[in-house]
Parts: C-alpha cells; structure tokens; sequence
C-alpha cells in the first residue's frame, strides 16, 4: 500500500492501477456488496505488490552501491506510514468517546495495537474473529494487514541481508526465497480445519507471510536481470495475454470464493497471490494496452493514494448509520451506490492527507522543515541583513493532522449527528447488533417490571405459565434490549408480564445454535441443563428461539469438508426436547429476507422449520410458533444489508408476538402441559 520510491526502472503506473483494483475489492467485501464475499482477497494482490515494490528498493540499492542503507530505508518506511496512521487512529478515539464511549477501553487497546503494528497478533491474542458480523465492523478492524506489512518490513531486510551474505548467488536466493513462501502457504494449508474459525489463519504473520515473499521472490530475479543487463519485462503480446489472466483469476476468485470455506486456505489465497504476480509482471511491460490501461491517470491518482483509501474506508462504513444503507443485500444498484458513496468519502479524506501531510513529510520529513523554521525566526530576531524569508514547505505535522483531524470528524460524525444515533441500534432506530447483553441485564428477574406491568391494563389472551424462561441466540437479543426497540416500546421482559406471566429470565447469546456454542458462548442446550440443574416450578414455559444459526451452519458443511445429512437437524431438536419432557414447550420457526451471508439464505431457514415441526410430532409438549410465515410479509422489519437481525420496529414487534404465541399455546385456564394448538401463531 505505502507509495514506493519512483526509480525510472523500477516505478510503472500500471502499479498503482493494481493497488486501486485492489483497495477496491476490499471496500466492496466489507460493505457486503452481493457477490463480493471473497473480496477479502483484495488484501492479497496488497500483499503481493508490497512484497515485490519493497524488496526491489532493497535489492537495487544493494546491487548499486552494495549496501541495502536499511536505516534509510526503515526511516523512509515509517516516515511514509505513521503519519496517515496516527491521524485515522486519532479520529477514530473522538468517534468512539463521542458515540460508542462504552467501547473506549477496546478501541483503545486497538488503536495502541494498530500504532505499534502488532494489532494482527491482538486480534489472535483476544480470541476475536475477524470473521463474525453479528457485531457490526468495527472502525479498526482492518489495521491487521497494516501490522503484517509492517513487521514484514522490519524481518524481512534483515532476512534477505543473511540471503545475499550466505548464498550470493541470484538463482540460489530466489529459490530460498520460494521455499519460505512455499512454508508460509503450506503452514496455512496444514492449520486449516473444518469447522474452524480461520482469524488464527488469516490474520497470522506466519501465515500470511507467502504472498509477501512470492512478490519478493520475483524482484530478486528481475532486479538481477536488470543489474545483469537482460531483458526483465515480457513482450507486448505475452504481457496484455497473462495480464488478463491473472486479472480475470483475481476477480473470479474475488467473487466466487467463500470466505468461510477450506478453499480460501487451501488453494484460494495461493491462487490470488499467482494472479498479482502475473499482473505484476504484465504491467511491468510500459507499451503493452494492459499496462496503459491500467496506467491511465484516474487509476494512478487512485492507487497514488489507496493507503489512504483503505485507512479511512473501515471507520466511514463502521460509523455509518444503517439507516443511511437502505437495501444493500435487496438491491444491487443501492448496493453499488453505497459503496461509491463510502468510496467518494475515503477518497476526499486520502487526498486532502495526501496533499497536506503524507506528501509534504515523505518529501521534506518533519525535522528539517521545523529547523529551517527556527534557524529563521533566530535570524530575524537577531536583525540579520542577509537572513533569507522562510518559505515553509507545508503548515507542518501538526497542524496538518489537526486539520485532516476535524475533517474527518465531520464527515464521518455528521450522518450520526443528523440521524441521531449509531449504527448498531437504539435511540431512534438505529439497525446495529448487538453481540451480547451485559450480563446484569442477561440475567435479571421480571420482579422489577412486574409491577409496571400490573400497572398495565391488558384485555388480550393470558397465559397459564407462572414463569417464562427465553432461550435464544442473537436474534432474540433486540427483544430485552431497551436501546433495541423503539422509545416507550416493551421489551420481552414487559410483553411476557402483560400476558400473565409473574417472572421472566431471559438466557439469550449471539452466534450460537442449538446444540452447539460459539466461542465462549454455550450451546442453547448447555443453557437450558443448567437453568433445569437450578430448579423450575411446574407452571415453567420454556420459548425456544433457536434454530437461525443451526440451519447456517448445516448450509455451510459442504464448504468445510462435511457431507450434509439432515438427521443430525434433527438430533440436535430432539436432545433440547428430551431435556424439556413434561415442561411446557413453545419453540418458532425462523426466517430472513435475503441476507448479506448467504449461509443464511431464507431457504436454508425453510428446511430447519420442515425438520424442526416434523420432531415436534413425537412430542406432545411442544408447541410451534409459525414466526417464519408472520415475518415473511413484514421484510422492513429487517435491518437492511443484514437481513437476519432487526430493526428496533421488528424487535418490538417480536416482543409483542412472542408474548401472544405463547398466551395461545399455554392459555390461562387451560390444564396439564399440553398446548391447545399444535402450530399457533400469534
């Protein structure tokens, strides 16, 4: 990403036009544009570029002068870097105090990651997955690729100084050059498993270390030709034929791979980083169309510029209200107009860095212009005739970044400010989620709501149970948030109450499924053995909201190895079931209107329900709530470009309906455990 040193030999536009299809992929993976969900391999072709304009510098310069001058090139290197860092890092602290102070103290330790370049290993180190949307992107989430380039920049001279000292030889360099990118990419393939979340994989230096090196294997041989006085480009006709190859190769692979599945680790990142080499190579040749094209000066603007573009993507599509992103998985079109939209922002703010800080320091530093000005100011005051006017290169480092500071604050912050909230829900119908609820709210009894809820006149059904106990994953999390629903809408907590319920106890976690946890999450299954181990009177009713994640999860087996066999749907039904024999049962039926993650496309949802109702025939305890078909006609009710969670309209909604399907099932006056319908609705 960081602009190289223009040597005529070694700098070609077409680079840059690489870097801005590159930047590219990446903004339209993390805004979920339909079809870009292997977008994240745009880091790849990074990677790869870096690799090879970094090790060309270093290698030109040991050829000519037989030095790599590394201190040079480690202060240029940082010199280029931190002050677009610094600045992004510093805005995005305001952001979060601003608007998100409750994570201060992890965007924090973020920011103080990212500044360091060891944010990659924090990632690993935290047991965060870079892989889970459930929590929204976070401002900083990209700053991994960052760190991995960064510290590549500081092993690898060392590295390639041991090389040339040992080996000498060009072929015998490159080829121990190959064989660390061969480790790197066989060290992902053989720590890939089935199942897994991959953030270990995709985030590790180690691991991703074989695109770097695979650039750099291929400027030790070209530098060498060149030193050698050999040709080190290809002709025209072979440069315009494997450029668009390996272009078509990235966007085929950018569009068609998963980001979940074996593939991205097993062939998927290694085909990527072969397509940029041979992108690479093709635009090295000036006279080629393939070279000229992507030459063309909109794409070597944009690419002169991309370190900042993918800087400040991250924290504008972070901070950006989701009522802003209307339809982004529904329609095509707004989802192209959203990412412009991010596109436009980030480039605004990378140019204006671009011209008033990274530049003016990349050429003048930071030291010397502050010394001229006060050898300057020592001249005037001390009257001397002959002291020349100081012409200041720029405003100065400071000054720069306070100015790109405010600016940036105001694009980004103006949308929250004129919607009147964040991006992750609550206020006035913010469409965010959010991942847990505290743990005091998690827990809480409905004694403190009971009287408010007597306080509440109610003619609709009542309900028989005393107590209700709510399990559920990440969609039932809207319903017991009070910053979820609307202002002065119920919660489930309240709904239950109004509905003759005496006591609520909500065990609600994100991400996981019925019979199988997430992280540090527990199973629904775990849950429910130890609310029983606690003990519950016999007028209990157990609401069972799981089965979203179950149905993903079965959808996603072909992608990690696994054959489907949709018995084991059914085990996992029938193990909660049989835990809740004799208990009074209600468990819905679920549904999304087209998802950003296919996995959870509403066909998957359709088959869990067909298993879920066909289990619920053996047990005569068990109610079905049919949600799916009541949801199906209410698709604004889903938070748009997610289309699996909730808006605050639809979780109020769900609040209420949850409360009257189980009031239907369970009816006051009714006797035994038995429901009064089988399938009820609400």
């Amino acid at each position: 990403m960081p602009r190289p040193v223009k040597h005529p030999e070694q700098y070609v536009p077409a680079l840059d036009g690489i870097r801005t299809i590159a930047v590219a992929l990446v903004v339209l993976y993390h805004l979920a544009v339909p079809g870009f969900g292997g977008g994240l391999l745009g880091v790849a072709v990074f990677f790869t570029l870096s690799g090879y304009l970094i090790t060309t510098n270093l290698v030109n310069s040991k050829l000519r002068h037989d030095t790599f001058r590394l201190k040079t090139f480690w202060f240029r290197r940082f010199r280029r870097l931190l002050p677009a860092v610094i600045t992004t890092l510093i805005t995005v602290m305001f952001l979060t105090i601003a608007f998100r102070p409750e994570d201060t103290a992890k965007t924090g330790w973020q920011a103080l990651s990212a500044l360091f370049y060891v944010n990659n290993w924090h990632t690993i180190a935290a047991g965060e997955s870079y892989f889970d949307k459930f929590a929204g992107l976070g401002p900083l989430d990209h700053m991994w690729s960052l760190s991995i380039e960064e510290q590549f920049y500081i092993i690898w001279p060392i590295i390639l100084v041991v090389l040339f000292a040992v080996l000498r030889g060009r072929r015998r360099i490159v080829a121990a050059t190959i064989t660390l990118t061969v480790a790197s990419f066989g060290l992902m393939w053989g720590l890939a498993s089935a199942g897994a979340d991959h953030t270990r994989i995709y985030e590790g230096t180690d691991t991703r270390a074989g695109g770097l090196l695979l650039g750099a294997a291929l400027a030790i041989a070209l530098a060498f030709r060149r030193h050698e006085g050999a040709t080190a480009t290809l002709n025209r006709g072979l440069s315009g034929l494997l450029g668009l190859i390996g272009l078509a190769g990235i966007l085929a692979l950018a569009t068609q791979t998963s980001q979940r599945g074996l593939f991205l680790y097993q062939g998927g990142l290694i085909l990527a980083t072969i397509a940029s080499v041979l992108v690479i190579m093709a635009g090295l040749n000036r006279e080629s169309l393939f070279s000229r094209v992507l030459g063309a000066t909109p794409m070597r603007w944009l690419g002169e510029r991309s370190y900042g573009i993918y800087l400040w993507h991250m924290p504008i599509i972070a901070f950006l209200p989701r009522q802003w992103l209307p339809g982004t998985a529904e329609n095509t079109a707004v989802a192209w107009a959203t990412s412009a939209l991010v596109f436009v922002g980030s480039t605004l703010l990378a140019a204006i860095s671009w011209v008033i800080l990274e530049d003016p320091i990349r050429r003048y530093g930071i030291v010397e212009p502050l010394r001229e000005r006060l050898q300057a100011r020592r001249a005037r005051r001390a009257d001397n005739e002959d002291a020349k006017e100081y012409v200041p290169h720029y405003m100065g480092a400071f000054p720069a970044t306070s100015t790109i500071t405010m600016l940036a604050l105001i694009v980004i912050g103006a949308p929250l400010l004129i919607s009147g909230t964040d991006n992750r829900g609550g206020g006035n119908g913010g469409a965010g989620v959010v991942m847990e609820l505290p743990k005091d709210a998690a827990q809480k009894s409905a004694s403190g709501s009971k009287a408010a809820g007597n306080t509440k006149a109610s003619a609709d059904a009542r309900m028989r149970c005393t107590t209700v106990v709510h399990v559920g994953d990440s969609t039932s999390i809207g319903l017991f948030d009070p910053n979820q629903v609307p202002e002065g809408a119920d919660t489930g907590f309240q709904t239950y109450l109004d509905r003759g319920a005496e006591e609520v106890t909500d065990s609600v976690f994100g991400a996981r499924a019925t019979n199988q946890g997430y992280l540090d999450y527990p199973s629904a299954v775990q849950s429910v053995t130890e609310l029983l181990s606690m003990g519950q009177d016999e007028d209990t009713c157990w609401v069972i909201a799981t089965g979203v994640n179950d149905a993903a999860n079965y959808a996603a087996l072909p992608d990690y190895g696994y054959e489907q066999n949709p018995e084991e749907i059914k085990a996992n039904i029938r193990t909660m079931l049989d835990l809740l024999k004799g208990q009074m049962v209600m468990w819905n039926t679920v549904g999304t209107y087209q998802p950003s993650d296919a996995y959870y496309n509403n066909d998957n949802m359709k088959l869990f329900n067909k298993l879920l109702t066909e289990v619920a025939k053996e047990y005569p305890n068990v109610a079905i709530w049919d949600w799916a078909s009541e949801v199906s006609e209410h698709s604004d009710w889903f938070i748009p470009g997610d289309g699996t969670h909730y808006l605050p309209e639809g979780n109020a909604e769900r609040a209420k309906r949850f409360a009257s399907a189980l009031a239907n099932a369970f009816p006051e006056g009714g006797k035994g455990h038995k429901p009064a319908k089988k399938i009820v609705n609400s």
